[in-house]
């Protein structure tokens, strides 16, 4: 009696084994369909920043490029301002 109530045991156990080992198979397929899925978009998030570090980066070239020349720009006018302000004086005031 105890070696047929031992065999129903464990074919109820094993039956229980396999639906699970099923359904872990059915979970780990989904795990890997979600895995790539999330990669494929941290990789695209990736892309996206990088691509718009790279764009601040340029903008702050573009910026610091233009400061300069501006500078420049105004260093020039004064010191031509200054040349032609000495032209127009006469000769008596420049000795």
């Amino acid at each position: 009696m105890c070696l047929s109530s031992c065999k129903d045991e464990y074919e109820e156990i094993d039956g229980v084994y396999t639906e699970e080992k099923k359904q872990l198979n059915e979970l780990e397929e989904r795990f890997k369909l979600l895995q790539t899925e999330y990669d494929q978009i941290m990789e695209e998030r990736r892309i996206a920043r990088e691509k718009r570090e790279a764009a601040e980066r340029e903008l702050q070239m573009s910026v610091g490029a233009a400061t300069t020349i501006q500078v420049q720009l105004t260093f020039l006018t004064i010191v031509i301002h200054m040349h032609v302000k000495n032209w127009c004086r006469p000769v008596s005031e420049l000795v």
